[in-house]
């Protein structure tokens, strides 16, 4: 037990752990500076989170879209890719699965649903698809065009729920899809829907596909050695460009089941930030599915707690996005943390000392 205890990297955990602590340290600082006892206010989002049906519900429903989104950032990561326009891909899935929600009427859900998610796949794989031809076949950075084709999605988007797809002069939002196309929600008294069984079960997938598959093995060679996997036969273009288009994919995917589990329709409105926190919390997961998929549910849970922070207090919900920005900073600084290694080193040799000492005695 020992040996195993010894031979666990420590590191990412102690990273976490200190990273965690110092984003609170900091934003305590501002709680107090508003008159805020921060250990009340801590308390309160912590029972906010995890504490009640309802709150660990809308917990989760928070998490869903994250997880995907999270993965999403992984897989282009993976093959040597930056896809920084999950949150325009999301949009554009979100679309299609209104339009198939709306449009399609008279199927069975078992057909209606699966169907509606896959227009979303598409969706999100076509648009992902402009910034992988623009840099495989004319060397444009992708992270450019990433974020530019994220304000084209907001913009695209937004004229179709003014025009072609506009239900009624009162609002700019689509009609509401057919009771058909809905995910089933877990609870009557939540939004949370089988979505989050999906993205749970979709990054255990992705876990094991990149960590025990021959094709995860070639895409962990592109990602982190693409001249190496040149050399060994891989095609380092073809890797990347697949992996674009798979991270599209999984990105409009997240937008159909945020769609399709809660909003029922596509509003001008609807939820932004989503793709942008999927890339923080990519970070955050120190960049495994598993990793991810933890922080995404840490973070969902921070995002309710927030909420009823904001209900009972006048401290706004942006302080759970303070939190995340500094966390994910102070993980990215991880040089920052070198001090404690040798700490770590002199007290294990101490205790290795004194157990031989009492042996001897």
């Amino acid at each position: 037990m020992k040996e195993f205890i010894n031979n666990i990297n420590w590191r990412p955990f102690i990273i976490i752990f200190l990273s965690l602590l110092l984003s609170l340290l900091i934003g305590s600082i501002f709680m107090i500076s508003s008159g805020y006892n921060p250990l009340n206010v801590y308390l309160m989002m912590f029972q906010g989170a995890f504490i009640g049906k309802i709150n660990i519900m809308n917990s989760l429903k928070n998490a869903t879209p994250l997880i995907f989104t999270s993965m999403a950032v992984l897989i282009a990561f993976r093959t040597g890719t930056f896809n920084i326009g999950v949150e325009g891909q999301l949009f554009m899935g979100a679309i299609a699965a209104a339009w198939a929600g709306f449009s399609l009427e008279g199927l069975p859900s078992i057909i209606h649903i699966p169907l509606s998610l896959l227009f979303a796949i598409i969706a999100g794989a076509l648009y992902a698809m402009i910034p992988a031809i623009l840099k495989f076949k004319f060397n444009v950075n992708e992270i450019i065009t990433t974020i530019m084709l994220n304000s084209i999605a907001f913009l695209f988007t937004s004229y179709l729920v003014n025009y072609p797809l506009r239900e009624s002069p009162m609002a700019p939002q689509t009609p509401k899809v057919f009771e058909s196309a809905r995910l089933p929600r877990l609870t009557d008294s939540s939004q949370v829907s089988v979505g989050i069984i999906i993205a749970v079960i979709f990054a255990v997938i992705f876990w094991f596909v990149f960590k025990k598959t021959t094709f995860g093995f070639r895409t962990r060679v592109v990602g982190e050695a693409s001249s190496f996997a040149e050399f060994s036969g891989i095609s380092p273009v073809r890797t990347a460009f697949y992996g674009m288009l798979i991270s599209g994919a999984v990105a409009g995917l997240a937008g159909g089941v945020e769609l399709l589990g809660v909003h029922y329709r596509f509003v001008e409105l609807f939820p932004t930030g989503l793709g942008f926190n999927g890339i923080l919390i990519a970070w955050l997961g120190k960049g495994t599915p598993l990793g991810a998929l933890f922080a995404a549910l840490f973070y969902g849970g921070i995002q309710s707690g927030a909420m009823t922070v904001d209900w009972i207090t006048s401290i706004p919900r942006q302080l759970s996005d303070t939190l995340l920005v500094l966390m994910v900073f102070f993980i990215a600084a991880e040089g920052m943390f070198d001090w404690v290694w040798p700490l770590k080193k002199k007290f294990l040799n101490k205790k290795d000392q004194k157990a031989g000492v009492e042996k001897n005695a």
